[in-house]
């Protein structure tokens, strides 16, 4: 039976890059190095593919990380004065918490008397604590309780920044992904300055 799995974009761009570069190879109205230029132009072109198509590129993650702490732990757009400076020092009093115990007592604390402004603040210090083990010094505790009093798309959104944080220090994450979407090197341009030789790609045929 025919392979109907879809293919992925990544798979797409580098089957498109090989046929691509059989036909330049064919091509007998270029010189070696005339093809070595084509090659080095639709490699340029498929590596740029690739980074645009990249559903985890670095650009990408930052945004989005960005854009998950600003959504849990930002100053929403309808906070008066009075609510930002609130915040503020209680970003100033989270900040100077010793460890996660002493994090967990005030929390309950400030969740027993309803502050809100000190709960964000607390569990905004446990998330910059996520590393690759995964929090396991008592930090992810102190976060999942915040949680635990928040509406679900917040879990949803912690969730996803603790993913997100956790490949940032992954080191066989990011190494696996730059794989999934990078291509090789063809042998006929290895040690040469491809960029170089992809600018000139457009230069009258030799």
């Amino acid at each position: 039976m025919p392979d109907t799995r879809q293919q992925s974009p990544a798979d797409m761009i580098r089957a498109a890059f090989t046929a691509k570069a059989a036909e330049i190879k064919s091509r007998r109205d270029l010189s070696d190095e005339g093809r070595a230029r084509q090659l080095a132009k639709a490699l340029v072109t498929a590596r740029d593919d690739m980074t645009i198509n990249d559903p985890k590129n670095t650009e990408k993650l930052d945004r989005r990380r960005a854009d998950l702490r600003q959504k849990l732990f930002g100053n929403p757009r309808n906070w008066d004065s009075a609510a930002t400076i609130s915040y503020r020092d209680a970003q100033d009093r989270a900040d100077k918490l010793k460890g996660p115990q002493e994090a967990a007592a005030l929390l309950e604390r400030a969740i027993m008397s309803g502050d809100e402004f000190l709960g964000r603040a607390i569990a905004m210090r446990a998330m910059n604590h996520i590393t690759l083990k995964g929090m396991g010094d008592g930090w992810a505790q102190v976060a999942d309780r915040w949680v635990q009093d928040q509406d679900p798309y917040t879990a949803e959104y912690v969730q996803e920044l603790a993913d997100l944080e956790h490949d940032n220090t992954d080191v066989k994450t990011r190494f696996a992904r730059g794989l999934s979407y990078t291509l090789p090197t063809p042998g006929d341009l290895s040690g040469k300055d491809i960029d170089h030789m992809a600018f000139e790609a457009d230069s009258p045929p030799e």
